[in-house]
């Protein structure tokens, strides 16, 4: 993807030929009207002008003329000489367009551990295949975001649009920022439930407020894009870029993915190291885009629903991961581990961290990656997601993991890293689902 051009703000008049003060915004240009490089040419023009006269009134013993004419070319000298030593506040002020939208600047491919998939109206799908290695081939390719001496800490914001939400404010106050999205996806099906049990998109599955993140999220980026009810659009843009491009196909005998990979015998937590960005998703209808990075963690619950035991949760639950949790943790720690280098190399500064393996996919662990305990004197449930597995062991081992010998880590790859959950549910209500973000 190549550098955004950088359009100048549109002038008009006087305005046209003068250099813009821009704001850190890209918002407000004050310019006054003396300040501006025409007026100014067009000034000195007059006090020239107006001087010649004033000389040639003297010539003829006009006095009276010769005063006026003098002190008119003195004003049109003295203006822009005044603005021009001492720079006095602005008299007026315009607005001008804002700034785009810096994009990001992704690294080359770099066969056979970055692939592009599909390139479709203006979106890129591409493969990061990081289970045979290739971290350190990429990360020679990418540049710090902090000084070695800081690098960033997780923290969580609890926001009540969720990810989608937390993005939109974020990106309000932060127009320059890069931000990878991160989708606790499906391995075996792309966008979750938006697929059918026959693998075909099914448009009235899409909801912002839809119970998983991986639909709800995808569900967000078809509504902005497409318009809500547009059913015919959503179908051709998810048709054409996520569809099909890893998991299984409908009809299949096997549990071997296109990712080539067994993950119900998988016994080696590199296994999860795929990760999928997807570029240029409006995260509103004002024109500010995300990236989403999609990766699946571990597996270790089948679909109540499922009466076939023949969909994607039951050919992708893993058998270890469902009774040896250091070997879950390590598999979520890989697939995380690849979200932030995928997501690095693709150009992004910011990184909103999803709860992988966290929710349903976590079956017997969920408790533990979750913080979530019963007291013994009331009996009643509490969860705190700061004490869980996740976000106090997993997590901070990723972002302390080393990517040369200089010291440097993940975790100043990126200006911030944060991980959005959602506030807590009031009792008896329910919360919009693509918040967190967990499978």
């Amino acid at each position: 993807m190549t550098p955004p051009v950088m359009q100048a703000p549109q002038t008009h008049g006087a305005y046209l030929q003068s250099a813009v003060k821009q704001d850190g915004d890209g918002v407000t240009a004050k310019v006054p009207w003396y300040r501006t490089r025409t007026c100014k040419v067009i000034m000195v023009g007059l006090g020239i002008l107006a001087a010649t006269a004033a000389v040639a009134a003297y010539m003829a013993s006009a006095f009276v003329a010769t005063g006026i004419l003098g002190a008119v070319g003195l004003v049109f000298w003295g203006i822009p000489l005044y603005q021009t030593i001492f720079a006095p506040k602005p008299l007026a002020q315009r607005t001008v367009s804002a700034a785009p939208q810096p994009l990001p600047k992704p690294i080359p491919p770099i066969a056979p551990f970055i692939n592009t998939l599909t390139d479709y109206h203006g979106h890129t799908l591409k493969h990061y295949d990081l289970t045979s290695g290739g971290d350190r081939q990429i990360l020679q390719h990418v540049q710090p975001c902090r000084p070695v001496h800081d690098p960033a800490r997780p923290i969580i914001i609890s926001h009540p649009e969720g990810a989608a939400g937390l993005a939109r404010d974020y990106l309000l106050n932060n127009p320059e920022a890069l931000i990878a999205l991160g989708i606790a996806g499906n391995s075996g099906k792309p966008g979750g439930g938006l697929q059918d049990a026959y693998y075909q998109f099914n448009s009235a599955q899409v909801n912002r407020k839809a119970k998983g993140q991986e639909e709800a999220l995808f569900s967000e980026w078809l509504i902005n894009e497409c318009g809500a009810g547009n059913s015919a659009d959503q179908r051709d843009l998810f048709e054409n870029t996520v569809q099909g491009q890893w998991g299984f196909t409908y009809g299949q005998t096997c549990k071997i993915t296109r990712q080539g990979r067994d993950y119900t015998t998988l016994n080696n937590p590199a296994g999860y190291k795929d990760a999928w960005p997807l570029s240029n998703i409006p995260i509103d209808q004002s024109g500010r885009k995300v990236g989403y990075i999609i990766v699946a963690g571990p597996n270790t619950c089948a679909n109540a629903n499922d009466k076939t035991g023949e969909g994607s949760m039951a050919n992708t639950l893993n058998a270890r991961a469902l009774t040896d949790y250091a070997f879950f943790k390590e598999c979520v720690r890989q697939t995380l581990i690849t979200l932030f280098i995928s997501a690095r190399a693709e150009g992004y500064d910011v990184m909103l961290v999803p709860q992988i393996s966290c929710g349903i996919y976590a079956g017997p662990w969920k408790d533990a990656m979750t913080g979530t305990w019963q007291d013994p004197v009331t009996g009643m449930i509490h969860s705190d997601f700061s004490r869980g597995d996740f976000f106090q062991e997993i997590l901070p081992s990723v972002l302390n993991e080393k990517i040369d010998n200089s010291g440097l880590t993940i975790g100043h790859l990126f200006n911030k890293v944060i991980v959005p959950t959602l506030p807590p549910k009031a009792r008896g209500g329910r919360r919009a689902a693509g918040a967190g973000g967990h499978h």
